[in-house]
């Protein structure tokens, strides 16, 4: 007979023997979720769109054919980091987690960079329990509906927290469902418990790694090579665990960068002029022809490859130069929001600068060549470490009167919103107002903050102080900012409100006068991008202010061109954006002036060239007296040479470096697009309107092909000069 305590003990070992089956046996389902909260609250602007983060868990997926369309999806737009918390109804193994989203680079919805998954039991300690790549291959520009998936979880947990790292400028999700085993064998939290930092940590190292995925997936594709050691590195990549790591993304660079050495190539660099230096310029050989105008900057791209399987420095030699003013830029990459390598910094460096070569790798060097008077000379180039001979350039320039006295009194105004409040003006604010100069900038735009609009108590020194960067001759527009009135009149046009402003006015009318600044170059801007809501205060505002202060001129931008009607008799100055409008339709009328702009958005992946060069050619075609653009220096986030740290890429055209700035390729293209403007102007002068007007549409009707401005800039400079 048993003793009584080997009976208790049988019957033990029996109970937990059916207890470990049954969790054995257990299979994975779908578990319950009790709650959820999401962070920040979504902020999706389409009218009806829920933000009850509880449609997450309903069971549903969203019934209209594109995710962001339907109601039953929450949206974020221009977020650096959402968050995702989810509580189970009771502590569960969990095994998988899966997140419902969709994608269209078209219309600037990406899938994320990634999905970070950390799991607790009590809600306070979390654990990592890995992450959820939104690595796609199929078609860009395409819709694509997904399910983001992790199945090799196994953890423990009643709280999952998910931490969204964004792509683009926008992601939506409809649904989350999390599958696993709601007994599990142990309820106890992992020993591995996070603090608040090493979680940011981990985000913010699979954030890196994400992105450097991408940018080497991205060069490795534009690579030529041969294609199965091309997908053989491609899978190493999909599979690489710490591309967060700089040797480990180098070491890819580097094999990337060797694919392109060929057996068959004469050993040392080679260089050739390309035929256009904003974009994949053709070959144009080992010399160029240059014919350009006196004071206008003319642009080479030369390419240089380093056809040899190994290291190489070498340094650039210019002769020939006499007295042209050169700059020479080095182009590197830029990784953009849409994770792309976008080639659009322009490093400057001079004669014996060191360029290091990787294996196969090639770079772009950009001549800035200008010459205040006629000047022929051949300018050669030369490298070191190069067996070719030395690249040529027959320089010439010709006097076609477009000098400083001819720019004034084109009186063509470039407005790039150059607000000095902003972050990155700081310390650097001499150099941007050089800078900006040197593009032919002259508008200078004055935010309320500075102004404080209706404050008659202030002493002003925001104003005295912000109108040191302020250049002569400038065009000034206040930007006091009228839209809040919509939602909260107030006392809006009455009568205390409108002496309240006269005396405000009359305060900062007379400031800006101490500065001489004229009256003809004072604006008011009550409205930015008016809308249809706004129209009737900006209609009794306009014709009041004229009526007390006939001397008073009026500045807005508009979005859309039906409110013309409205809008043009009572402003001066309007400028209307270039997207969604229609040009042609525009008819001008004397006394108030045309303006055009564009919004750069994700402005390091936008083409320098169709963009921002040929900006100015719509200005001469459609007969508008200005362009612009925002913006020259937003920045989101704590660096302009990283568009993944804040909520959305940077609106810069110029980067930093200490107090200094570097331009890129769009602003040095933007401001060719500018001197275009002036030789078309010459050109029309000498040949009528509508011969210019003709050459300006057939550069305007592929403007894809980056030649074409360059081959009737040529022409005209021909023709002027005999």
């Amino acid at each position: 007979m048993h003793s009584k305590e080997f009976r208790i003990f049988y019957i033990v070992f029996f109970l937990v023997t059916i207890g470990l089956y049954s969790c054995f046996a257990q299979t994975a389902n779908k578990l319950k979720i009790k709650h959820t909260v999401v962070a920040p609250v979504p902020n999706y602007s389409k009218s009806g769109q829920s933000r009850d983060p509880l449609i997450l868990i309903d069971g549903k997926l969203a019934s209209h054919k594109i995710l962001w369309l339907d109601n039953n999806t929450l949206g974020w737009e221009n977020y650096g980091q959402i968050t995702i918390d989810l509580e189970l109804q009771e502590t569960s193994s969990v095994s998988k987690i899966a997140i419902h989203t969709a994608k269209n680079e078209a219309a600037g919805v990406y899938l994320p960079l990634n999905i970070n998954i950390f799991t607790s039991i009590d809600g306070n300690n979390y654990s990592y329990a890995g992450d959820i790549s939104g690595y796609d291959e199929s078609a860009v520009n395409t819709y694509k509906a997904v399910e983001l998936q992790n199945d090799k979880i196994n953890s423990n947990a009643k709280f999952i927290k998910l931490v969204i790292n964004p792509q683009g400028r926008m992601f939506f999700t409809d649904e989350i469902t999390i599958t696993g085993k709601s007994k599990s064998l142990s309820l106890f939290q992992s020993s591995n418990i996070l603090s608040k930092g090493q979680l940011q940590n981990i985000i913010s190292k699979n954030k890196s790694a994400e992105i450097n995925r991408r940018a080497l997936i991205d060069k490795l594709y534009s690579m030529t090579g041969n294609a199965n050691n091309k997908n053989e590195i491609r899978l190493q990549l999909l599979n690489e665990k710490d591309l967060a790591n700089q040797q480990i993304y180098q070491k890819y660079q580097s094999l990337i960068s060797g694919l392109s050495v060929s057996k068959n190539t004469v050993e040392g660099l080679s260089f050739e002029v390309l035929s256009s230096p904003w974009g994949n310029g053709k070959s144009e050989g080992k010399s160029k022809l240059i014919l350009t105008p006196t004071n206008v900057t003319h642009y080479v791209a030369v390419r240089v490859k380093n056809n040899q399987n190994k290291e190489v420095s070498s340094s650039f030699v210019l002769k020939g130069i006499n007295n042209i003013e050169t700059s020479v830029y080095e182009t590197q990459e830029i990784n953009t929001r849409s994770s792309k390598n976008v080639s659009d910094v322009l490093l400057p460096i001079t004669v014996n600068s060191k360029l290091d070569f990787n294996p196969g790798e090639t770079k772009v060097l950009i001549l800035a060549l200008k010459s205040s008077q006629e000047r022929k000379s051949a300018i050669n180039l030369s490298l070191t470490g190069s067996n070719d001979q030395a690249l040529v350039i027959d320089y010439q320039s010709i006097n076609l009167g477009i000098d400083k006295n001819y720019k004034n009194t084109l009186n063509f105004n470039v407005n790039v919103w150059p607000y000095y409040t902003y972050p990155f003006f700081k310390g650097r604010e001499q150099q941007i107002k050089q800078d900006l100069a040197d593009h032919y900038s002259n508008i200078f735009v004055i935010p309320a903050k500075v102004l404080e609009p209706n404050n008659i108590t202030t002493n002003h020194n925001s104003l005295i102080n912000y109108l040191k960067n302020y250049q002569a001759g400038d065009k000034v527009m206040l930007f006091i900012n009228h839209k809040g009135y919509v939602k909260s009149p107030g006392n809006y046009m009455q009568a205390s409100w409108q002496k309240k402003f006269l005396t405000w006015y009359d305060t900062i009318y007379k400031i800006l006068k101490d500065h001489n600044i004229s009256d003809q170059d004072i604006y008011l801007y009550p409205f930015d991008e008016i809308r249809e809501n706004e129209l009737p205060l900006f209609k009794s505002f306009a014709t009041w202010v004229k009526s007390v202060r006939p001397q008073s001129q009026i500045y807005l931008t508009i979005y859309y061109e039906k409110f013309l009607p409205q809008v043009q008799p009572l402003a001066d100055v309007y400028q209307l954006l270039v997207k969604s409008n229609d040009l042609g339709l525009i008819k001008p009328n004397k006394g108030h002036e045309f303006w055009i702009y564009d919004i750069m958005d994700d402005s390091k992946n936008v083409d320098p060239y169709s963009r921002y060069r040929l900006l100015a050619w719509k200005a001469f075609q459609y007969n508008a007296r200005g362009i612009g653009f925002w913006a020259y220096g937003d920045q989101f986030g704590s660096s302009v040479w990283d568009d993944f740290d804040g909520g959305q890429g940077d609106y810069n055209v110029v980067y930093d470096k200490g107090n200094s700035i570097i331009p890129s390729k769009r602003w040095e293209a933007f401001k060719q697009g500018v001197e275009d403007y002036f030789i078309l102007n010459k050109y029309q002068q000498k040949f009528g309107e509508a011969a210019a007007k003709k050459l300006a549409l057939q550069v305007l009707s592929v403007p894809t092909n980056q030649e074409k401005a360059e081959d009737i800039r040529r022409i005209m400079t021909q023709q002027l000069s005999k």
